[in-house]
C-alpha cells in the first residue's frame, strides 16, 4: 500500500534510475574486461587483435606448405592475395575468419609438437608445460632454423602431427596462435612495438571512459533517488502536518511524545531506507548478476563458485535481518524513551536543580540507556559478526579463484589477463551484496518508524465545522451561547455549561487550574473536540459556521505564549496584524509591551531569552492586533505587575465596545473590572455574576480573593 501511494507517482524516475543501473553495471564490468584484453592483446600478443596475420612473407608461406595437409594449405592460402612480386602475401577482407583461424591454429600448434620432437626427441605433456616454455619453442626464427629438418618427416608424420595439434585443447592452439602471429609481422618487417602502443593507448582511453561513463551514472542514479527520497519524505511530511494540523487538543495531549519525533526522525529514517534501496538493492543485483555472466564466458566452473558464494552472502544477509529485526523494534523504542526523556530532562533542568533531584534523574537516565545500550550491543554485534563473515567469505573466493585459475593457467585452459578479469568480476559481484548490509541495518528502523508514522496518521480527524459553511459578519462583534455544553476527559470532565458572553461586555472566567476551561474555549477556534449540548455564535449553531470564517473572526491570545524565531512584527503579521508599523505599534501598546523599542526586534529561540510576563504579553499583543469579533484572553496576566495589568484592562474595555471579550483569569483586580464573572470548578459552572455576587454565592470566589488581599465580609 505504501509503495503504490508514495512511489507509484515516481514510476519514471524509478524506471530510469534502473535503466541508469543496468548502464552502471555495464561499464563497471567493462573495466576488468578491458583490463584482462590490454594484458592478453596487449602485453602478450603486442597489441595484434587479429589471432591470423594479416601479411606473411614468402618463406613463412613454404614453411606453411610443409606442415599443412595440402587441402588445408588451398583453403588457408585462399584467403590470402600474392603481391606483384611474389615476396608478400595480404590477408583479403573478405576472408573465413573462423576457418582460417582453425587452420592457423593447427598449424602452429603442429609446429609447435615438430620444434619439440626435433629438439628433444619426444612429444611434450601439453597440460603440464608453461607458456613460456611453449612460446619459445614456437619462435617463427626457430621454425626457420630448423624447417631444413623438415624433411626427416615423412608426408605422414607431419599429418600426425598435424591431426594431434586437431586434438589439442582449444585455450592451447589460441594461446599459441595468439603469441606467434607477432613473429610473421617482424618477419614482415612491420613494427609491432607501435602496434602495441596504440592499442594499449586504445584500450586505456576506453577504460578511462567507461570510469567516467560509470561516474556520470552515479551521479544520475544518486541524484535521481535522493530526489525521489526528498519528494516521498516531503509529502509524507506535508499530509502528517496537515493531518495533524486537524488534531483537537485531547488527540494532542495523546500523541504529544511522539508528534515531533515523527516528523523529525522517523520520516527522516523512512526516506533513508529509500534511498538505500534504490541505490543498493536495485543494483546489486544487476551488477552480480552481471559479473556472473561474464565469468562464465571466462570458466564455468569457477563461475559456480562465484555464484555459490553470492547465494551464501544472500542467506547470511537474510539470517541477519531475521536476527536483527526483533531487537531494533525495542531498540527503537528504547530510543523514542531516551528522546523523551532528555527532551523532558532539558525542559525540567531548573526544577530538578531547584529540588535537588538530580540523583533520582541520573538513576532513571541510567535505566533507559542501560536498556538502549543492551539492545543496541545485540544489534551491532549481530551486523559485524555478518559482515565478518561476509568479507571472510569474499576473502576466500579471491584466494579459491587464485589457486582453482592459477592450475587452468598452467594447464593453459585460460589467460593471464582472463584470471585478472575473473577476479575483478568476482569482487565486484560479492561485493555489491554487502551493500545492502545498510539496507539491513536501517530497514528495521524504518519498519518501526514508518509504524509510529501509520499510527499517528490512522488517529481519526474529529468533525469540524465545514469549509462551506455560513460566513460571520465581518462588521461587527458577536454574541457567544453556550446550551448544555459537557467535555469528557480521561480522568473526569465538565457537563451542562451554560452561559453567553455578549458583545459589549467582558466576561471573565475563574477556576482552578485543569477543569478543562482552555479545552472549552478552543471550541470557538474549531478545535475539533467531541463535546454535548449546542454553542452558538450570534444564533446560529458552531457547527454550521465556515471554519475559515470561525477563526478570521475569533482571536485566541493563549495561556502558554506560542512565539517564532522570528521579529516582533512577524509574530503580530502570524496573528493577523496587519501589515503597517502603526498597527504593529498600536497592538503592542494595547497590550503594555513597553520592552521593545523596535517592532523589528528578533526573537531568537522564539523569545526563550525574555521572561513569562513580557511573552505572554507580545502574544497578547498579537491577539489584539486582528479585528475580530471575539477576544478570547486565556490567562496571559498571570506574570505581569498591577500597573501594566491595569493598562490591559483598559486596552480590553475599549475592545469589548465593539466585540465580545471572554477572560480567563484568576487574578481578583481583573475580575472585579468584568461585567460577568464565570466560576468553573472540575465538573462545571460552580457559578455565576458580578463581583459581588460572586462574593456572596461562591465558597472558591471568597478564597481566590482573600488569598489575594482582598477583605471578605459579604456572605450570604
Amino acid at each position: 500500500m505504501f509503495l503504490k501511494k508514495y512511489l507509484g507517482a515516481h514510476k519514471l524516475a524509478i524506471f530510469l534510475c534502473s535503466v541508469l543501473f543496468v548502464f552502471q553495471a555495464v561499464f563497471s564490468l567493462s573495466v576488468p574486461y578491458f583490463m584482462g584484453e590490454m594484458i592478453n592483446i596487449g602485453t602478450q600478443q603486442k597489441g595484434i587483435e587479429s589471432p591470423v596475420p594479416e601479411i606473411m612473407k614468402a618463406r613463412a608461406v613454404d614453411l606453411f606448405s610443409k606442415i599443412i595437409p595440402d587441402e588445408e594449405e588451398k583453403i588457408f592460402f585462399s584467403f590470402y592475395e600474392k603481391s606483384a612480386d611474389g615476396d608478400v602475401y595480404n590477408l583479403r577482407e573478405d576472408y573465413d575468419e573462423s576457418e582460417a583461424l582453425r587452420i592457423y591454429e593447427n598449424a602452429m600448434t603442429a609446429g609447435f609438437y615438430i620444434i619439440t620432437e626435433i629438439t628433444q626427441g619426444k612429444t611434450p605433456d601439453v597440460e603440464a608445460e608453461q607458456i613460456n616454455y611453449m612460446v619459445e619453442k614456437v619462435s617463427l626464427r626457430t621454425l626457420y632454423m630448423y624447417s631444413d629438418e623438415l624433411s626427416a618427416f615423412s608426408d605422414e608424420e607431419i599429418l600426425g602431427f598435424y591431426e594431434k595439434a586437431q586434438s589439442a585443447p582449444e585455450a592451447l592452439k589460441n594461446q599459441l596462435a595468439s603469441f606467434t602471429v607477432s613473429y610473421f609481422y617482424d618477419d614482415a618487417g612491420i613494427d609491432c612495438d607501435e602496434i602495441q602502443q596504440k592499442y594499449i593507448f586504445k584500450t586505456g582511453a576506453i577504460m578511462v571512459i567507461c570510469v567516467l561513463l560509470q561516474v556520470i551514472c552515479i551521479f544520475l542514479t544518486g541524484k535521481i533517488t535522493a530526489k525521489l527520497s526528498a519528494s516521498v519524505t516531503g509529502r509524507l511530511r506535508e499530509e502528517y502536518l496537515l493531518h495533524t494540523a486537524e488534531f483537537s487538543s485531547k488527540q494532542k495531549r495523546i500523541c504529544d511524545n511522539d508528534l515531533y519525533s515523527v516528523f523529525s526522525d522517523d520520516i527522516t529514517n523512512i526516506g533513508t531506507v529509500i534511498n538505500y534501496v534504490m541505490s543498493a538493492v536495485l543494483y546489486a543485483p544487476i551488477v552480480s548478476v552481471g559479473g556472473i555472466l561474464l565469468s562464465f564466458t571466462i570458466s564455468p566452473f569457477l563461475s559456480m563458485v562465484v555464484l555459490a558464494t553470492v547465494v551464501i552472502v544472500v542467506a547470511v544477509l537474510f539470517i541477519l535481518y531475521k536476527v536483527a529485526v526483533p531487537k531494533y523494534d525495542n531498540l527503537q523504542e528504547n530510543y523514542s524513551l531516551l528522546v523523551r526523556f532528555v527532551k523532558n530532562g532539558i525542559n525540567r533542568i531548573y526544577t530538578i536543580r531547584t529540588m535537588r533531584t538530580q540523583k533520582l534523574e541520573r538513576a532513571r537516565f541510567s535505566d533507559v540507556t542501560e536498556k538502549v545500550r543492551k539492545d543496541e550491543s545485540y544489534v551491532l554485534k549481530a551486523v559485524f559478526t555478518a559482515l565478518s563473515i561476509v568479507s571472510l567469505i569474499s576473502n576466500l573466493v579471491v584466494a579459491a579463484t587464485v589457486i582453482l585459475s592459477g592450475n587452468s593457467l598452467l594447464s593453459s585452459r585460460i589467460g593471464i589477463g582472463d584470471i585478472i578479469a575473473f577476479l575483478q568480476y568476482s569482487v565486484i559481484s560479492v561485493s555489491a551484496f554487502t551493500a545492502i548490509a545498510a539496507v539491513i541495518m536501517f530497514a528495521p528502523r524504518a519498519k518501526v518508524s514508518f509504524k509510529k508514522f501509520s499510527e499517528v496518521m490512522s488517529t481519526p480527524i474529529p468533525e469540524r465545522p465545514n469549509s462551506q459553511g455560513l460566513k460571520l459578519s465581518e462588521n461587527c462583534g458577536h454574541t457567544v451561547e453556550f446550551r448544555n455544553v459537557g467535555l469528557s476527559f480521561e480522568n473526569g470532565g465538565i457537563s451542562d455549561v451554560s452561559f453567553t458572553a455578549e458583545k459589549g461586555q467582558i466576561t471573565a472566567i475563574a477556576a482552578p487550574t485543569g477543569c478543562g476551561k482552555t479545552t472549552l474555549f478552543g471550541l470557538l477556534t474549531g478545535s475539533g473536540e467531541s463535546f454535548d449540548g449546542e454553542i452558538f455564535i450570534d444564533s446560529q449553531k458552531l457547527e454550521e459556521i465556515s471554519i475559515d470564517s470561525l477563526r478570521k473572526r475569533v482571536s485566541y491570545a493563549f495561556s502558554e505564549p506560542v512565539l517564532f524565531s522570528k521579529s516582533v512584527k512577524e509574530n503580530l503579521l502570524l496573528y493577523g496584524a496587519e501589515d503597517n508599523r502603526n498597527a504593529v505599534k498600536k497592538a503592542l501598546n494595547a497590550a503594555s509591551v513597553d520592552f521593545v523599542d523596535n517592532e523589528n526586534m528578533l526573537l531568537e529561540n522564539g523569545g526563550n531569552r525574555l521572561s513569562g510576563g513580557q511573552r505572554g504579553r507580545i502574544s497578547l499583543a498579537g491577539a489584539l492586533s486582528k479585528e475580530a469579533g471575539i477576544y478570547i484572553i486565556d490567562d496571559c496576566m498571570k506574570s505581569v505587575d498591577v500597573q501594566t495589568e491595569k493598562n490591559i484592562l483598559e486596552s480590553l474595555r475599549k475592545l469589548s465596545k465593539t466585540s465580545a471579550v471572554i477572560l480567563v483569569t484568576q487574578r481578583i483586580n481583573s475580575l472585579i473590572e468584568a461585567d460577568k464573572v464565570i466560576v468553573f470548578n472540575k465538573n462545571g459552572i460552580e457559578a455565576q455574576g458580578t463581583h459581588e455576587q460572586l462574593l456572596r454565592t461562591s465558597d472558591f470566589y471568597r478564597e481566590l480573593a482573600s488569598l489575594q488581599g482582598l477583605e471578605v465580609t459579604a456572605r450570604e
